[in-house]
């Protein structure tokens, strides 16, 4: 993969035999840090989610994806909100 990652990812990655499938975006109400996740694959094979909280890589869970995913759609409701009383929905 021709992406760059941060030192810490790499270290991280190769410390624990991770291979790295891909990065996506996260986003983050009022924080500029830790802007990707990173899907990737142990050594058995299996795919891992590893994401950072101040820059400090550890594998995720799938409760933290679906905690995003809420809040992603809370923050959609809440702008379709202001679209509507602006008169454009």
């Amino acid at each position: 993969m021709s992406e760059e990652l941060s030192y810490h990812i790499k270290e991280y990655l190769d410390t624990n035999n991770l291979t790295l499938i891909k990065s996506f975006p996260v986003l983050w109400e009022g924080w500029e840090c830790d802007d990707k996740w990173y899907l990737c694959k142990d050594q058995s094979g299996k795919n891992v989610l590893v994401i950072t909280h101040h820059n400090d890589p550890r594998i995720g869970g799938v409760y933290e994806l679906e905690d995003k995913l809420e809040h992603y759609r809370y923050v959609i409701e809440k702008t379709e909100e202001i679209l509507k009383e602006l008169g454009f929905k």
